[in-house]
């Protein structure tokens, strides 16, 4: 895998893949410093843990609390052998606008 990322500085990515016979996928998985997945072998796992970055909520998302109330409707008895767009529609036509 060296000797194709030292060819693909000089002839590029896919001439150097190309040359090598070796998958462009398997040459960016073995790139260092690159996350692996779950299927992937360990290897050098410290030099491809990917950084913790976290996650924004949207401005537009259900508080908390909001959340555990449409579950709590959606598993509830009525609504448990429905999906979610079926239980919208139905309390639409009650005049309930949950979220």
């Amino acid at each position: 895998m060296a000797a194709a990322q030292e060819l693909a500085l000089v002839v590029g990515v896919s001439s150097a893949c190309r040359a090598m016979a070796v998958p462009r996928s398997t040459y960016y998985r073995r790139l260092p410093g690159r996350p692996m997945s779950s299927g992937e072998e360990a290897g050098d796992a410290a030099s491809r843990v990917a950084p913790k970055v976290a996650l924004r909520r949207s401005p537009r998302a259900l508080t908390e609390n909001e959340e555990w109330q449409m579950l709590a409707l959606l598993h509830s008895e009525r609504f448990m052998d429905r999906s979610p767009g079926q239980v919208y529609a139905t309390l639409l036509d009650e005049g309930q606008y949950m979220c």
